[in-house]
């Protein structure tokens, strides 16, 4: 199949979702598939002339670049007349204009939450979570050289909520933080799984806005347990993941017994035993990048 997906300035690291479009277009072109990359804000050439050059069977596009009138009706233009298929993605809130869903077969999304049974009534989307790449992230046994890390976006609103999760431990030197905002601030994605199968923990925390009425489990949280050991806050997706003696290894609800997990796990004063990693690995399973967009193809067929 040859499949289209939209990318935009500064790919991959111009925003936090186009690491999940490099690790989906990486599954897709190793299960066979002929990948193609279209950059919105650098266009080689005209939208409708490069669907018309390569005859594509499937584009997939973040629903938001469908706000801009010109991909919009490009879009729906070409698909008036040839056999494409198109799949939207939500990955922000709250989702674009009414219009933008025409031009698509159907839509999936991270999110679960009020936002999407609304969506819903109106509208084919389904629930497909991150994951994590195959390829790139996973467990290595005895290979602990780093103390806890963090990698990730922390700035602008977000600042505030993960000061109070990461502010002490930075400052006391307890975890690497890694990403904008930091002294180290980009980490490229295509070693991300070496440093952290290489840390002693990888910390992980949700802000309060994706655990509300609109829920989302982010990337860190499937990379981080698919390469380390994981100290996570505790999200209620995470019931439906792990099973409840998981829960109770690697959740935390209460920030401040999360923080001082991350320091005795730092000075390995609570060692993690090998049944339970094993475990781990097990609940992980089936929730790679490559399962999932093997679940939207099905989905299409």
């Amino acid at each position: 199949m040859r499949i289209l997906l939209f990318c935009s300035e500064g790919y991959p690291v111009g925003n936090s979702t186009s690491y999940a479009l490099l690790h989906q277009s990486m599954a897709l072109a190793d299960m066979g598939h002929d990948v193609h990359l279209y950059n919105l804000n650098r266009r080689p050439i005209r939208l409708t002339d490069y669907l018309d050059a390569y005859e594509f069977d499937l584009v997939i596009i973040d629903v938001d670049h469908l706000r801009s009138e010109e991909t919009w009706r490009s879009l729906r233009q070409y698909r008036r007349t040839t056999a494409l298929r198109a799949v939207g993605v939500l990955y922000t809130l709250p989702p674009p204009p009414e219009r933008v869903w025409e031009v698509l077969d159907l839509a999936y999304t991270p999110w679960k939450g009020k936002t999407f049974l609304s969506l819903a009534r109106t509208v084919d989307i389904r629930y497909l979570p991150f994951g994590y790449n195959a390829s790139l992230h996973r467990r290595r046994r005895d290979v602990r050289q780093l103390g806890p890390v963090f990698v990730g976006n922390t700035t602008g609103g977000r600042h505030a909520e993960a000061q109070e999760y990461l502010g002490e431990l930075s400052e006391q030197r307890v975890v690497l933080c890694v990403g904008p905002g930091f002294t180290q601030d980009y980490l490229d994605p295509f070693v991300l799984g070496g440093i952290y199968s290489a840390a002693r923990c990888l910390p992980n925390f949700h802000y309060s806005w994706a655990k509300a009425e609109d829920m989302i489990l982010n990337e860190r949280f499937w990379q981080s347990a698919r390469c380390g050991v994981p100290v996570n806050d505790y999200h209620p997706l995470m019931d439906e993941v792990l099973e409840e003696s998981l829960v109770a290894s690697f959740c935390f609800r209460d920030r401040l017994e999360w923080q001082d997990r991350v320091r005795r796990m730092n000075t390995e004063e609570a060692p993690v035993p090998a049944d339970i990693l094993v475990r781990l690995d097990t609940a992980l399973a089936g929730n790679s990048y490559h399962d999932r967009m093997r679940q939207l193809l099905d989905w299409l067929a």
